[in-house]
């Protein structure tokens, strides 16, 4: 103790103005009970990450090959995507049925693309993430075998066991915020990219934003909050949300972005899926869309040509 009373003695000594109030206190006094109350404190942190850290050990799997018996046993809903290091186009969503050692059977609950399946074809399947020990994954590689038959409507196909787990990015792209309306027009078709194209050629928008079409009135209030190559978000007016623009509708959207250097509007063709329709406090629905196809238009017969993005 003669150390702490050394430096508080020099501390005192340091103190010339300090109101009366606090002089008054014996500076022993005051550093032990700073000390008292740090001591708690770190005390208190210490139980917190213990508890924290026995959560989480709790919830964790011990390896990595439990990371498919628990989708099987929860049900867990999983996306298929093209393989097999990165997250590319989306085909499909899933739950596994069956884990077995020499395949996984699954069951198709949403599909986006899956006639570009084939046997042996790599792909890659994301789910929410989990903990292992001290790491986390989200994702495993594998391969398609082949679709089985028709479970109900669930469609049942079957992959490879998985082959290497790790962790991915489940969005592709950061989207930019849109912040001037005026270099920016879309409009969207409710209907799908292989139908008929009369459909999204010449047939009016089921909504507008900044592209003003005669054919489709009273869209003026419609705005693009956020756009990337994988996907857009927007606002439309609620009273033209219709039971066409419903998550998990078919949409064909086009684009027209400003180009500086030839100073006119470049029209894009994507299409995808409507994955959310969000209603807003001020009377507008919040609208969320998914790319999973590129079109280019052809020059000699003008009808657009699709690709898997």
């Amino acid at each position: 103790m003669s150390s702490l009373s050394d430096q508080a003695d020099r501390f005192v000594e340091n103190l010339t103005k300090l109101p009366a109030e606090l002089t008054s206190l014996s500076v022993k006094t005051v550093l032990l009970a700073g000390a008292a109350v740090a001591g708690a404190i770190l005390l208190f942190l210490l139980y917190r990450r213990v508890r924290r850290s026995k959560r989480r050990k709790a919830g964790a799997l011990s390896s990595e090959k439990d990371i498919v018996q628990m989708l099987q046993r929860g049900r867990v809903l999983c996306d298929l995507l093209m393989g097999p290091a990165i997250a590319r186009a989306l085909i499909c969503r899933f739950v596994i049925a069956k884990a077995g050692k020499k395949d996984l059977q699954c069951e198709m609950v949403e599909d986006f693309a899956s006639d570009a399946l084939e046997p042996g074809r790599p792909v890659l399947c994301t789910f929410k993430p989990v903990d292992v020990g001290k790491i986390r994954r989200n994702a495993f590689e594998t391969t398609f075998l082949e679709f089985g038959e028709a479970n109900g409507s669930l469609f049942a196909f079957f992959l490879k066991p998985a082959h290497a787990f790790t962790s991915v990015k489940r969005r592709r792209y950061k989207r930019k915020r849109v912040k001037d309306q005026q270099f920016v027009r879309a409009k969207l078709w409710a209907t799908r990219y292989d139908g008929d194209p009369e459909a999204y050629l010449e047939a009016p928008p089921a909504l507008a934003i900044n592209a003003f079409d005669m054919r489709a009135p009273n869209q003026e209030e419609n705005s693009l909050i956020n756009i990337s190559p994988g996907g857009l978000g927007l606002t439309a007016a609620a009273d033209l949300v219709d039971q066409r623009i419903q998550p998990g509708a078919d949409l064909v959207v086009n684009i027209f972005l400003f180009n500086i250097r030839e100073k006119g509007f470049k029209p894009y063709w994507y299409a995808g899926k409507l994955r959310s329709a969000e209603e807003q406090s001020d009377g507008t629905v919040r609208i969320g869309v998914e790319f999973q196809r590129v079109g280019s238009q052809d020059s000699d017969t003008g009808d657009i040509v699709w690709e898997l993005l």
